[in-house]
């Protein structure tokens, strides 16, 4: 019950990237590569809950060169 999110992308940030999943609920992240305790940039908000629409898509900020791990709440 875990969505894993990776962008090796080296420039390339991805504001607003819908990503499908196949279950609506609401998701926050428990693991984000770019947090300060992992060496990061601190350019994820981790504070925040993200609810599926209608059409079972959450819409996230994926900056370049990060992974992260959302959870069912």
């Amino acid at each position: 019950n875990l969505i894993f999110i990776f962008n090796f992308q080296p420039n390339k940030s991805f504001p607003d990237y819908p990503v499908h999943i196949s279950r609506q609920g609401k998701y926050r992240i428990i693991l984000d590569s770019d947090s300060d305790q992992n060496g990061g940039h601190q350019r994820i908000d981790t504070s925040l809950t993200y609810a599926t629409d209608q059409d079972d898509k959450l819409t996230l900020y994926i900056p370049n060169r990060t992974c992260m791990v959302l959870a069912e709440v």
